[in-house]
């Protein structure tokens, strides 16, 4: 008898044997199903707070990919900033792919009430831009900036509650220029936004670029980050290389994680111990499908060691429980991803809602996070996980296979 003849053979047998036990078959299936599932689900509702919290930073921080001096990371100064004229904007903005482009200056400076004076960290933002991050949306008190605003400041609850100020009131800013000189401004609070539950934006003052420039003593093409905001955050690197061309002596293209390095960091480690958390489930959907196919082998010793003392040969009965795990495998990973897809479904139509859990709002890294977490699955995560559910689970049909055909058959006879 050939090989294909085998596993033709093999392959009816290991589909008797299953049907012949239905109630362990199922459950088996069950076991990777609910296994896969839940680990589907977990991926999913962490890969949408990741990528939401990804969104939000790249919104306040410039973009997916930034533009800025290559000494800035090291030593945030407003002498060293970038240039970028009103032609290689159009130029970038006209690309398939590219959402928008940002102009960010960042300073610090003290903010003076009649009252007391803070420590502010000014974002010098474009308003059109600046009205889809995640501080506009925060607003509750008066409104975001508008273009033609100009001496007008967006600021944060904790801010205005130090300061004892409110809406349309006056504040003063005091800082140095890119010329190290130092300057006062004088500003209006045209809306107040509620500071995250760690307070690390609440220093935050936001205020049009164009008078940020003025400020500071800065040309209309210069600020400290240039940002380009993509449709597709996956897309990523292939812009990276598309954009090489914009890397000069003085200006250097980086990725938002080369910006951020501590939210990367965060998302690389907490994605870490999310994969190890899910693995418990995929490693006692394993031990299950082991045990299972492991028993019924031990149970069928006297039925192996009669059809090879009949003259089957050990290589058919091997494909046999092969094939038998590998029908299970298949089939639990193929309900367990439909199951998984069932479960985020309300996730990606509706999201989950944690703000009666966070009631002063979540963030990390200095990053805001919405308390609405919306279901994230690309293809490549959710493939992954099932060929790696569908091999581990096939290979813990190798050991019963091996004890299959290890029977001595005078002594199973004997007994």
């Amino acid at each position: 008898m050939n090989t294909s003849s085998n596993i033709k053979l093999a392959l009816y047998l290991a589909w008797r044997s299953l049907g012949r036990n239905k109630r362990r078959t199922w459950i088996s299936i069950s076991a990777i199903s609910v296994g896969m599932g839940l680990s589907l689900l977990m991926l999913g509702f962490g890969d949408g707070m990741y990528q939401r919290t990804i969104e939000n930073a790249v919104s306040q921080n410039a973009g997916n990919l930034v533009l800025q001096h290559p000494m800035y990371q090291q030593k945030p100064s407003l002498d060293l900033t970038v240039q970028v004229t009103t032609a290689e904007r159009q130029q970038i903005e006209q690309l398939d792919g590219v959402k928008s482009t940002q102009r960010l200056i960042l300073a610090n400076a003290l903010v003076r009430s009649g009252y007391s004076a803070r420590n502010g960290g000014v974002y010098g933002v474009d308003p059109q831009v600046g009205a889809n991050s995640s501080i506009a949306q925060k607003v509750n008190q008066g409104r975001y900036l508008q273009p033609g605003d100009q001496q007008d400041l967006i600021i944060s609850d904790k801010l205005a509650h130090n300061l004892k100020v409110d809406l349309n009131k006056r504040l003063v800013l005091v800082a140095n220029d890119a010329d190290g000189n130092m300057l006062e401004a004088l500003f209006r609070v045209r809306g107040i936004f509620p500071a995250s539950s760690d307070g690390l934006d609440g220093h935050l003052v936001h205020m049009p670029i164009s008078a940020a420039q003025k400020m500071f003593n800065l040309q209309a093409d210069e600020m400290t980050r240039f940002g380009i905001l993509l449709s597709d955050s996956t897309t990523m690197m292939d812009f990276y290389q598309q954009l090489n061309f914009l890397n000069q002596p003085q200006r250097l293209l980086m990725t938002w994680e080369q910006v951020l390095p501590a939210l990367a960091d965060y998302i690389r480690t907490d994605r870490f111990g999310l994969l190890v958390f899910n693995g418990m489930f995929v490693f006692l959907a394993l031990a299950t499908i082991f045990n299972t196919i492991l028993m019924s082998v031990l149970e069928r010793r006297r039925e192996f060691s009669t059809v090879m003392a009949l003259g089957t040969p050990p290589g058919l009965l091997r494909w046999q429980i092969l094939i038998e795990g590998a029908i299970l495998a298949t089939a639990g990973s193929l309900i367990g991803t439909l199951l998984g897809l069932l479960l985020l479904s309300p996730l990606f139509i509706y999201g989950l809602d944690m703000s009666a859990l966070f009631p002063e709002g979540m963030s990390t890294a200095g990053v805001s996070i919405d308390t609405v977490v919306h279901g994230y699955l690309t293809f490549d995560t959710a493939s992954s996980l099932f060929i790696t559910v569908l091999l581990a689970t096939t290979a813990m049909a190798l050991w019963p296979m091996y004890k299959a055909t290890r029977v001595k058959l005078t002594q199973e006879h004997s007994t």
